[in-house]
């Protein structure tokens, strides 16, 4: 019975510093998915493959075949998910040459010298080729991280429907076929059965090529670094942990964790870990019943505990604990009090005095899925302190701890490939609790209400170098890049971001959008305010995160 009553607590542990979570992020593509990304193919198939020429001769005759080449392109195709095995089937059209640039068959004969038979322009018009190929998907253990291995195996490459009445000659000397018949053999068979050979090849080749994309682009989403947050280094890593195949579509789990060295300012709160919900992500290929982009083609679900395993980290290092003062740059004097009550005027008559405003961030922020935005982020028990000198001693004016809600929505802008990030933050948002006062006793409440104020006139004005105009560039993949994206909570407790997106030809090519000309991409985002620092959206949860320039010293 012991045992029974330990389970219910084990369920509820929130995460050590460091911890791996698995799944932190899973990642969908459904069979709509599957078969949008058919839409790369064309990338892998050449607009001309050139072939070696053919030469051959017997006792009387010669011949030679030159100038060829072959053409293909995607006419359909299908990736159907099974268990355990993707099923790709391409329909191909595949030409020999063209009209106005045909290959071209000389045959020569011998009687007392050599002279020329015929001399033909041959070309041969599109003929369908139908690929069968089976997907394998797995996950390699055996080296770290986990590495995604993909097997394509081709079934069968088969052309039909080519027949002589596609084979079109102009010959200026006889015609071909009575050539053929004088020297037993036909060098436009010979070369059509050259060509498809080469297109098998070529088959090959592509599917060799795909593989190894399919590789490179699963494992190029694992991320092992370290960010530098305003002098906090948080260790970020993601990694694919498993693969499933299902005929719903296709599932990958990837692992992460985020941690960062403890700073000795927040020590004293015994903040241990960081908070854990208990829900799991949706099934594979699941969506909302009144999603809008339906059906949709990719979808990831991010738990929120890696988020907020994040938010702990970067408290845990200190990058809350903030000491700003007009050396920062910050519009802070004594002149500030004034706004927070008249009395401070008297007490302070020197208007240009320092000022310093310290934080006190006792619990790290929480992100939650559910909510009036796409992101919504809450900080509880965040002190802050002004201080400045009275009686020629360093003295604590006025401390609060404030409480603040605030959102962030993601908007895609489809033609250009950018992601915006729309923040809202605002007074409405933020709750305040006088904690000490004792120059202006029985003021607590009206300097509550003057906090809320301040934080209209001062600190909004600040971040807005932060918060306006954020946008980061979405990267496309051989044309194809996102047409559209939803974000939703999810999960069997609403503990999940999810994001429900469709893919399909984009205008925007890779590495487009903001900034994509200055050759360094847009990896750190970017906007009419400049690059999004890494610390911004922490910043956000804190009075002083508006420049976030200098953190406080242990």
């Amino acid at each position: 019975m012991s045992l029974l009553l330990l389970l219910p607590t084990l369920a509820l542990a929130d995460w050590p510093p460091g911890a791996t979570i698995d799944p932190a992020v899973s990642v969908d593509v459904t069979e709509e998915g599957l078969n949008a990304l058919l839409e790369v193919v064309p990338a892998f198939l050449p607009e001309r493959l050139p072939l070696d020429d053919i030469y051959g001769d017997g006792a009387v005759y010669r011949y030679w075949v030159h100038n060829m080449w072959v053409g293909m392109a995607m006419q359909d195709g299908t990736l159907s998910p099974d268990l355990d095995t993707l099923h790709l089937d391409l329909s191909l059209n595949v030409w020999m040459n063209d009209a106005s640039d045909p290959f071209v068959v000389e045959v020569d004969a011998y009687t007392f010298w050599w002279w020329t038979l015929a001399d033909c322009d041959v070309h041969i018009d599109p003929f369908p080729v139908e690929v069968l190929a089976d997907i394998e998907l797995r996950m390699d253990h055996t080296v770290t991280p986990a590495r995604l291995d993909a097997e394509i195996t081709l079934l069968q490459s088969v052309q039909v429907g080519l027949n002589r009445d596609q084979v079109a000659m102009d010959c200026w000397v006889g015609t071909l076929d009575d050539v053929m018949d004088w020297v037993g053999l036909s060098p436009v068979d010979m070369a059509i059965d050259f060509a498809l050979d080469e297109v098998n090849a070529q088959i090959v080749d592509m599917l060799d090529q795909l593989e190894l994309t399919i590789e490179d682009s699963f494992n190029g989403l694992a991320i092992d670094q370290t960010l530098d947050l305003q002098g906090v280094p948080l260790q970020m890593r993601l990694n694919p942990s498993d693969v499933r195949i299902r005929p719903d579509g296709v599932r990958v789990a990837m692992a992460g964790s985020f941690d960062a060295p403890p700073d000795a300012c927040v020590a004293d709160y015994q903040v241990s870990q960081s908070h854990a919900t208990q829900g799991t992500a949706p099934a594979i290929g699941s969506a909302p019943p009144d999603l809008e982009v339906s059906p949709h083609h990719i979808g990831a679900f991010i738990d929120d505990d890696w988020i907020n395993q994040a938010l702990y980290a970067t408290w845990r290092g200190g990058l809350l604990c903030q000491d700003l003062s007009a050396e920062d740059g910050l519009p802070l004097s004594t002149a500030l009090l004034a706004s927070l009550s008249e009395d401070y005027q008297e007490i302070f008559p020197d208007a240009s005095g320092d000022l310093e405003l310290v934080t006190r961030p006792a619990a790290p922020p929480l992100v939650h899925a559910v909510g009036g935005h796409d992101v919504n982020l809450s900080v509880d028990k965040l002190g802050v302190d002004f201080m400045a000198d009275l009686d020629y001693r360093r003295t604590r004016v006025v401390g609060a701890d404030l409480d603040l809600e605030a959102g962030v929505d993601l908007l895609l802008d489809a033609p250009t490939g950018n992601l915006d990030v729309v923040v809202d933050l605002s007074a409405e948002g933020l709750t305040t609790v006088i904690v000490h006062n004792e120059l202006l006793p029985g003021q607590d409440e009206a300097l509550a209400d003057h906090f809320d104020s301040l934080f209209d006139t001062v600190v909004l004005p600040m971040l807005g170098s932060y918060t306006d105009s954020l946008s980061f560039a979405i990267p496309s993949i051989s044309g194809v890049g996102l047409t559209s994206l939803e974000l939703r909570p999810a999960g069997t407790e609403n503990d999940h971001f999810g994001a429900y997106a469709n893919i399909g030809p984009v205008p925007y090519g890779e590495g487009a959008g903001c900034n994509s000309t200055d050759g360094g991409g847009c990896g750190g985002g970017c906007g009419h305010g400049g690059p999004l620092p890494a610390s911004g959206l922490l910043g956000l949860a804190t009075l002083a995160g508006a420049a976030l320039r200098r953190r406080r010293s242990a």
